[in-house]
């Protein structure tokens, strides 16, 4: 039976948009998905997406009639149009259609412009706030003077306040939606992941370089003899002398983590204290303050740091959650079942990535349904 392809595809949209098409052309569809595994996988794809509205006008939109015989023009095309020519036909018009679903999701008005926005700011020590995407040019701050190089801000002592030596705080806040790169007075690279604050002083005056984190960060340290460099988070404190390593801590999850990659780093608590060493990772219970210490993959740890998520058997809830710091959306569970939570998926996707492809991309591999309605991700049981 010769098969018109474009006609087909219109008449399979309507099939997936559940339309009557009476019992014939559905069991048309069927058999052909049946000699067909590349349609089969197709549908089975986009047969629960219900925000496909747009992409079908597309499609209906066509002249089938008059695009039919285009493509069958001359006769001995026509012999040679197979069944196989036909699907691949049907395969690229829905493959044109698909990207587009997503990006045009119907009822969501979350805006994709938005992702990587947030503003990052630095609060001076004597009370200065300044957005840090609007420097171009070196600009002094108090004791500091700062300026942007390839994006990364770099944090110098202005020499003319060399007698001063006042020593107050400052504060660099990223938002949702952003992440920053800083250089530290002393040399030490800071990469600060969303929702992250990392405060820091004018000077390292004492024997100590002293800094405190919340959020997530990674810090490249430079050593300095005699001059530890340490990290205080709310529940734990990070000692080192020169070394790589990632810090996670935020005020919202029930645990706090220390990723080694390089060198060596020593943590402590009010009730112990632990050594790690590279490719290792400590984990901090925040309610027992109990310290767990885990060889581990540091790539996916350090993922964020090249724009990318990378989940690696990690709970839906960790997922939702840092995809929440990144876009800025609320998350709502619709089923009270604690085990949804604890579903675990792996991927790797750039963080640029609009939500509802990796969204789509989980609800393929879980009995999870994810729906995006203007900021907030609803998840349910299928």
């Amino acid at each position: 039976m010769e098969i018109n392809p474009f006609k087909f595809a219109s008449l399979l949209f309507s099939y997936l948009r559940k339309e009557d098409i009476g019992e014939k052309k559905q069991k048309e569809i069927e058999d052909i998905m049946n000699r067909s595994s590349e349609i089969k996988a197709l549908h089975d794809e986009l047969c629960d997406k219900e925000k496909i509205s747009i992409q079908l006008s597309i499609i209906n939109s066509f002249d089938t009639q008059s695009a039919y015989e285009k493509v069958t023009r001359p006769a001995r095309l026509r012999r040679r149009f197979t069944l196989a020519l036909r699907v691949a036909s049907i395969v690229a018009i829905l493959a044109i259609a698909i990207p587009l679903i997503y990006i045009q999701t119907k009822g969501s008005k979350y805006n994709a412009d938005l992702i990587g926005s947030g503003k990052t700011i630095l609060k001076t020590s004597d009370g200065n706030i300044v957005s840090l995407d609007t420097i171009s040019s070196i600009a002094y701050l108090n004791d500091l003077s700062v300026r942007k190089e390839k994006g990364i801000l770099m944090i110098t002592e202005y020499e003319k306040s060399a007698k001063k030596r006042s020593n107050g705080n400052n504060i660099i806040e990223v938002p949702y939606k952003g992440t920053y790169k800083v250089i530290l007075p002393d040399g030490t690279k800071v990469s600060l992941n969303s929702g992250s604050i990392l405060e820091f002083p004018d000077h390292f005056l004492t024997n100590e370089r002293v800094v405190k984190l919340k959020g997530e960060a990674f810090f490249d340290v430079v050593k300095a003899d005699g001059k530890p460099f340490i990290v205080n988070t709310n529940n734990m404190s990070i000692r080192v002398l020169g070394t790589k390593f990632n810090v996670k801590s935020y005020d919202n999850e029930s645990s706090s983590y220390a990723t080694l990659l390089e060198g060596k780093i020593e943590l402590s608590t009010d009730k112990e204290r632990k050594s790690i060493q590279p490719g290792e990772q400590v984990v901090l219970n925040k309610e027992t303050e109990a310290l767990d210490i885990k060889e581990i993959d540091t790539e996916p740890i350090i993922a964020w740091i090249d724009d990318m998520f990378y989940f690696d058997r990690t709970p839906l809830e960790d997922v939702m959650r840092s995809l929440s710091r990144w876009y800025g959306v609320d998350i709502r569970y619709a089923d009270d079942d604690p085990n949804v939570k604890k579903i675990v998926y792996s991927g790797k996707v750039r963080m640029y990535t609009h939500p509802e492809d990796i969204l789509r991309k989980f609800e393929k591999t879980g009995g999870v349904k994810f729906e995006l309605t203007d900021n907030t991700i609803t998840i349910s049981k299928r």
